[in-house]
């Protein structure tokens, strides 16, 4: 079975479809999402529409837990809204109450198991939910992730894709669909073969117009939100 594993959607539902119509061509039949579903851009409850169609695993990252966190407290709404824009302002106004209690309801981390292929599902790392994992971090940070009876450990958080492989044991990162710091209007994401354990990094294009547009509209003062999706290599 072909498993797409997604992370750091943050809301950019125009990333999002790009990457499950690939997903459809790749012939993927289940999907793993690894939080943050929103957050940054303002597309949240297309996110979880698209989403809803599809045969899935879902966690929750730190946006999940900031919304959490904004819907009780105003002064940190707005703080949120100074650094991040106001992303989470607009899914709470437009998400209906079941949607937000899927969100809220989400677990932090996850085991699933399909077939004979066992999967750890992190946001952060498996040992603390906000620490983050680069292609450059230390190798014995790799290690330690993969200290575990589970054939694969899937983390995102920060938005860079990698892969690192030991005693037959995988640790990704697939990268962020919605956000990615590498490269401007590209969704990374990743497709793991249960049959032969095998992994693969993706790429999919996706068009920044509107989206950048719209947050230059909505977040004049927030200009990394627009900025980071026209970013080059």
């Amino acid at each position: 079975m072909k498993i797409a594993i997604l992370a750091d959607i943050h809301g950019n539902a125009k990333a999002l479809e790009a990457v499950l119509n690939d997903a459809k061509k790749q012939k993927v039949k289940k999907i793993f999402v690894l939080g943050d579903l929103i957050g940054y851009y303002y597309g949240a409850k297309e996110v979880l529409s698209l989403l809803h169609k599809w045969d899935k695993e879902v966690i929750q990252g730190n946006h999940e837990r900031m919304l959490e966190i904004a819907i009780k407290d105003k002064v940190f709404a707005r703080k949120y809204q100074k650094k991040y824009g106001s992303a989470l302002k607009i899914a709470v106004k437009e998400l209906n109450q079941k949607e937000i209690k899927f969100l809220l309801q989400l677990p932090p981390s996850k085991r699933v198991r399909v077939g004979r292929v066992s999967f750890d599902l992190y946001h952060g790392s498996p040992w603390d939910e906000d620490t983050y994992l680069y292609p450059d971090s230390a190798v014995r940070n790799f290690k330690k992730a993969l200290e575990t009876e589970a054939n694969f450990v899937l983390v995102g958080h920060s938005h860079y894709q990698f892969g690192y492989s030991q005693n037959g044991k995988h640790l990704i990162n697939p990268g962020s669909v919605g956000q990615s710091r590498l490269e401007g209007g590209i969704a990374d994401w990743s497709i793991i073969e249960t049959l032969d354990k095998s992994f693969e990094m993706m790429k999919t294009k996706f068009d920044i117009g509107k989206i950048a547009a719209k947050a230059k509209s909505l977040d004049p003062e927030v200009p990394y939100l627009w900025q980071v999706l026209r970013r080059r290599k």
